[in-house]
């Protein structure tokens, strides 16, 4: 089967690209970007989909996931953060991860309606017969 073709990087400045994931099959939808410094960062790790895109894009600027020294996820949304697995996977022992948004947003939300679903369960329900 023939590898599918993908963007190649843009060249933001000197030392920043921009990986085109390809998420859904779209360009321009979800981007990574590199930093390329004495120590690489990866900006977003894209999907799980987005992974063999992610992979060409580093290959294009001359990485692999061995060089990265950090890796940053904005935020835990699988758009951004899904495709972090595979990435571990490739390099266990060459990346120190990160996330800017600290704060559990998706778990928050996720509790929040747990919360509800329990809270309508054990509510008496209104009888319609009077």
């Amino acid at each position: 089967m023939q590898r599918p073709a993908f963007p190649q990087p843009v060249k933001m400045t000197d030392d920043i690209w921009q990986i085109d994931l390809m998420e859904q099959g779209l360009r321009y939808r979800t981007g990574a970007y590199v930093i390329l410094d004495e120590k690489p960062t990866l900006i977003e790790t894209g999907s799980a989909n987005s992974h063999e895109a992610l992979m060409a894009g580093l290959s294009a600027i001359g990485l692999s996931a061995h060089d990265l020294a950090y890796v940053v996820v904005t935020h835990v949304h699988l758009d951004h953060a899904g495709g972090a697995g595979q990435l571990i996977a490739k390099a266990p022992k060459h990346n120190s991860w990160c996330t800017l948004a600290a704060r559990a947003t998706w778990p928050t939300r996720a509790n929040f309606g747990l919360a509800r679903r329990r809270s309508m369960e054990t509510k008496p329900r209104h009888s319609s017969a009077a």
